[in-house]
């Protein structure tokens, strides 16, 4: 009886311990706190995205302005506004996966 309760609590130790191993941890959403910014013609501003989960806070990411007559991005998250108007910018993962927004107006 003993080695049947031996067998199952090491076998139900394995199993449990494998699925842990497998589990991968998936970047979920990128948003923007606020998610509507204000700059000044001339200004320049650094985005900063937040994560979820936290621990993708260091990814390598690509920037993009719907209008770069409007403003552009630099090296970084710089976001760069040359006229009046009002964009959309937008961050995503490398693979494109996942990717956030922010509405950015410019008087």
């Amino acid at each position: 009886m003993k080695n049947i309760l031996l067998s199952f609590v090491v076998i139900s130790f394995l199993l449990t311990g494998c699925a842990k191993e497998d589990a991968q941890v998936v970047l979920k959403k990128i948003t923007f706190t606020p998610d509507t910014l204000t700059l000044t013609v001339g200004d320049t501003q650094k985005l900063n995205p937040v994560f979820t989960p936290a621990t993708f806070s260091t990814i390598a990411v690509e920037w993009k302005s719907n209008d770069e007559s409007v403003a552009t991005f630099s090296n970084g998250g710089y976001l760069s506004a040359k006229k009046s108007g009002k964009i959309w910018v937008t961050v995503k993962d490398k693979n494109g996966a996942t990717m956030g927004k922010a509405y950015v107006i410019i008087p």
